[in-house]
């Protein structure tokens, strides 16, 4: 390497040069990204008790046509796992629009009670071109997942995984009640 003399460059090079080692060396300087600040605390509002409730959406084309349903169970009676609070919920489509696009997702969540933050969460989606499972654990600073995908062309599946290493991580169940 060899030093760069700003009495050796054009004033146009140099200014450019000057200007590109400010923005480097301050973006260098920065913490952490401003949009972490809009994250939701990572400790829950006070809250009553959450009681079941089972909450169901019909999908349609401009209010005239059905064309798909969600399922959502929040802590669903029959499904009882200690020291969990369960959050199911399936989706589909429905007449024409699953003729065009058939479509089906199931999930199944727990978080923890207390805190309602996520431990767990298994995803399945399935439409024309085949079907992807997705597992994740979550943990206090990172969220480990797992992703199977299966063509339905060739019938041949992959599975990867990856760790993402953040904190908070939040499922969208856990999202949607803290």
């Amino acid at each position: 390497f060899e030093a760069i003399n700003p009495r050796n460059l054009s004033p146009a090079l140099s200014l450019r040069s000057t200007i590109l080692l400010a923005l480097a060396s301050t973006s260098l300087c920065v913490a952490a990204p401003e949009w972490k600040q809009e994250l939701t605390p990572n400790t829950a509002g006070n809250h009553p008790a959450l009681e079941p409730v089972a909450l169901d959406y019909q999908v349609s084309w401009k209010g005239m046509i059905d064309s798909g349903k969600l399922h959502m169970e929040f802590a669903p009676p029959d499904q009882k796992k200690p020291g969990a609070y369960v959050v199911r919920a399936y989706a589909l489509s429905q007449g024409a629009a699953a003729r065009l696009h058939p479509y089906q997702f199931d999930c199944w969540s727990e978080l923890n009670p207390g805190s309602l933050l996520p431990r767990y969460i298994r995803a399945s989606e399935t439409d024309r071109n085949g079907n992807e499972t997705s597992t994740v654990r979550y943990f206090g600073n990172r969220a480990e997942v797992q992703t199977t995908s299966k063509s339905a062309a060739t019938g041949k599946s992959e599975t990867k995984d990856h760790t993402f290493e953040f904190s908070p991580v939040f499922d969208i169940f856990s999202a949607m009640l803290r």
